[in-house]
């Protein structure tokens, strides 16, 4: 499932830091009104990540049984390692499950979480918080991962993009703080997105070193 994005692309940097590039995660406003109704939803995601070195045969060997731990946990649909004289880059594609809920109440390592806002008076209108996050699977994933070599552990907190596609019939609000919008740099970012409009939000660096980024969005009108 797609939180498993961001591990499986952890496992793949061998002996470089856990972290992704990048975590891009496509989701609309229908895949959420439909979790929300009970429906079970995944969405796809894209995780990148990359090193500056080549993987010698003790690196490759580890991957192979790391990549064993990571399809017992983790929904991917491809994984690639592509090695230069002086890189490795890894790309893998999958699908993250919708929860409904708090960060960590899934059952999955990775989820991305659907949960009341929880907002000041003055910000009543926006009913969801939208967030990847860890799931009650990910400190298994990462004991086992560790055991094989410490510095292959999955890092709980990545890069994030959402792409985000508004097909739920009527505008819907997003608000987002520390976050390039489609390209531009935003302290606080308040849109309005109509039916059939997109953007990409983009969380990395700073204090998403230590925290997953998150949106607010409205209910559908």
């Amino acid at each position: 499932m797609i939180g498993r994005v961001v591990i499986v692309g952890a496992v793949a940097v061998a002996l470089a830091a856990c972290k992704a590039d990048n975590v891009e995660i496509r989701v609309s406003t229908s895949d959420i009104q439909e979790a929300l109704g009970g429906d079970d939803v995944t969405v796809p995601f894209v995780a990148r990540f990359s090193m500056f070195s080549d993987l010698d045969e003790e690196q490759k060997a580890q991957l192979r049984a790391i990549e064993d731990i990571v399809e017992r946990f983790l929904v991917v649909d491809d994984y690639q390692i592509t090695s230069s004289d002086y890189t490795t880059d890894v790309t893998i594609e999958g699908e993250l499950p919708i929860v409904v809920g708090d960060v960590g109440s899934g059952e999955d390592a990775f989820a991305l979480y659907v949960s009341p806002a929880n907002v000041e008076s003055s910000l009543s209108g926006f009913d969801q918080r939208v967030e990847l996050g860890t799931g009650r699977a990910f400190s298994q994933m990462e004991s086992q991962m560790q055991g094989i070599n410490f510095m292959l552990a999955a890092d709980a907190v990545h890069p994030v993009s959402y792409r985000l596609r508004n097909d739920a019939g009527s505008p819907v609000n997003i608000l987002a703080g520390g976050v390039q919008i489609d390209g531009d740099s935003h302290a606080i970012a308040a849109l309005s997105l109509g039916d059939g409009d997109r953007t990409t939000m983009l969380f990395s660096g700073g204090p998403y070193d230590q925290v997953m980024g998150a949106f607010l969005m409205s209910g559908k009108e």
